[in-house]
């Protein structure tokens, strides 16, 4: 297993971290990223795509989506599993906290696609490149056709 030091130490954009730094932070536990990075290589070369939900701004629990799509350049979730999972989110008191999908072979970057497609302004979008060896992250917040990096940092 590698060090997340690299996603601790340093904020979406790449830029090193300090506490006086302008970007907002997205909070998720060690074993939630791990959920997410697993289910995103299970579904290579596809785009995976997920929700993620928790208490008091962490995301703690993944919901694996099925990519109605099964595109490696696209994902939609489907609504009627998107209205269970709610549901579901409801009776464990958790709220929405974010949106997960990978780019198999992309950067991890929103694409023209997942901006216009945005349905959830109000949660951070994590997006997992699968484009290297190792696994790259990265949290934007969409509102509009304005992107804006989060710092990730991961929570016991």
């Amino acid at each position: 297993m590698h060090s997340h030091s690299q996603y601790e130490q340093k904020d979406a954009a790449g830029k090193r971290a300090n506490p006086s730094s302008r970007f907002r932070t997205f909070l998720i536990s060690e074993s939630t990223w791990q959920k997410m990075i697993g289910h995103c290589k299970r579904e290579f070369p596809l785009e995976a795509c997920g929700l993620l939900s928790g208490k008091n701004g962490i995301a703690k629990t993944v919901w694996p989506m099925e990519n109605i799509n099964r595109s490696p350049v696209s994902f939609s979730m489907d609504l009627e599993q998107i209205r269970r999972v709610f549901e579901l989110i409801d009776k464990r008191d958790e709220c929405l906290i974010g949106i997960y999908h990978s780019h198999p072979t992309g950067k991890a970057y929103p694409s023209a696609g997942d901006i216009a497609y945005n349905n959830y302004p109000e949660v951070g979008h994590l997006i997992v490149s699968l484009a290297s060896k190792t696994p790259v992250v990265k949290c934007f917040e969409m509102k509009g056709k304005k992107v804006t990096s989060l710092f990730i940092q991961l929570v016991g």
